[in-house]
């Protein structure tokens, strides 16, 4: 049995690319990841851009619990960022002699 060559199709060849920019001409991304998606290389986006933490506050309670600034505190910690905070609430869980607050500067 003798084989033939093969011919790419036109769905396998690849897009025209404009030399000066090196972009696809009909999707306007760069060729090579062009190709890669056709070919099913799975190409995703880049991640976009996540707010970094501020800093923040770790609160602890007694064992009983505690309601504080409209939230329970147990004795389990809960981490609180400082912009979620008014200056009041801030203020008020400091003042509290049954919270332990931690101040933490993220990256924690």
């Amino acid at each position: 049995m003798t084989s033939t060559p093969k011919t790419k199709s036109a769905a396998s060849r690849p897009r025209d690319v404009t030399p000066a920019t090196g972009q696809s001409e009909t999707t306007g991304q760069p060729a090579s990841l062009v190709g890669q998606a056709e070919a099913g290389g799975g190409v995703s986006p880049p991640p976009a851009d996540e707010p970094k933490p501020g800093p923040t506050l770790i609160v602890k309670g007694p064992a009983r619990g505690r309601w504080r600034i409209g939230r329970h505190f147990t004795a389990e910690p809960v981490t609180i960022r400082l912009d979620e905070l008014s200056d009041d609430e801030a203020l008020r869980l400091a003042a509290d002699p049954e919270l332990t607050i931690v101040p933490v500067n993220a990256p924690y």
